[in-house]
């Protein structure tokens, strides 16, 4: 009697440690797929990703340097 009372509750147990593993598991796959792409979920988890942002500043940076060059050829050539 004893024993089917440990064996149930081992069971028990041991299902829900099962079924945390897989959402851990699927919440992972799904974050590391798809949700991580977004930079309001990031926002929302308070991840920091600096050199993301630092590059993206860069480039519009550069892509302004370009337009200006562009606008003064332009206009001189004119």
């Amino acid at each position: 009697m004893m024993t089917q009372m440990l064996l149930m509750l081992l069971s028990i147990i041991m299902s829900f440690i099962f079924v945390i593993i897989f959402v851990f598991i699927g919440w992972y796959l799904v974050w590391k797929v798809f949700l991580s792409r977004f930079r309001f979920v990031r926002e929302l988890l308070m991840i920091n990703n600096n050199n993301s942002h630092q590059n993206e500043d860069k480039s519009s940076a550069q892509h302004s340097r370009h337009k200006k060059t562009r606008q003064r050829i332009a206009s001189t050539s004119s």
